[in-house]
């Protein structure tokens, strides 16, 4: 009887503990196998970067403009040189620094931040416009994870399949044993 209580108690702490876990990886796990219903929730409509206007004459986007943007976005980080790739197919300069990629289109000055997860775009003058979660990776990433980032690596997503295990061990005991030892008296009489 003891075990039995002892049980319902790890059984009610381990459902309440993974219960967010549990509805996230379904979620993801639906998203995996269906990502168009998913995302189209989620998503928001995508800005057409080709139709920014130029950048007014005399304003030279070069690697100096460039690394002011990017100072301006990550103040205190050491910033890289800026190189020039294509970005959508138009040319750009790219700096990199902490995880964020600030590209600056050449043709109009308007820049993008850019991270793992997420992308925002400015105009010249430094206002957002447009900001973009990516949703496919952060949910791809959430169910085989657990977590975002690769700080924790799978640990809590191992940590939560290991509390499901015992949580549906200890429900399948919980469901059977009070029934076993009934029909087990049924029987005796």
């Amino acid at each position: 009887m003891i075990l039995l209580q002892w049980l319902r108690s790890i059984h009610g702490w381990l459902g309440l503990l993974v219960m967010p876990w549990i509805v996230l990886i379904g979620f993801t796990g639906f998203y995996l196998n269906h990502p168009q219903p998913v995302l189209a929730l989620l998503e928001r409509a995508e800005i057409d970067d080709g139709a920014f206007p130029a950048a007014p004459a005399g304003n030279l986007i070069d690697e100096a403009y460039a690394l002011k943007v990017a100072a301006m976005l990550l103040p205190g980080e050491t910033l890289s040189t800026a190189s020039r790739e294509p970005y959508h197919g138009r040319p750009a300069l790219f700096v990199r620094a902490a995880g964020h990629e600030v590209i600056v289109q050449i043709a109009s000055g308007y820049y993008f931040d850019k991270t793992e997860y997420s992308r925002a775009v400015y105009d010249r003058d430094g206002n957002r416009i447009h900001s973009k979660v990516y949703w496919g990776r952060v949910l791809k990433e959430f169910h085989v994870r657990g977590w975002l980032g690769g700080g924790l690596r799978t640990y809590l997503a191992d940590a939560t399949s290991l509390a499901m295990i015992v949580f549906g061990l200890s429900g399948i005991y919980l469901f059977l044993w009070p029934r076993w030892r009934r029909f087990r008296m049924r029987r005796a009489r």
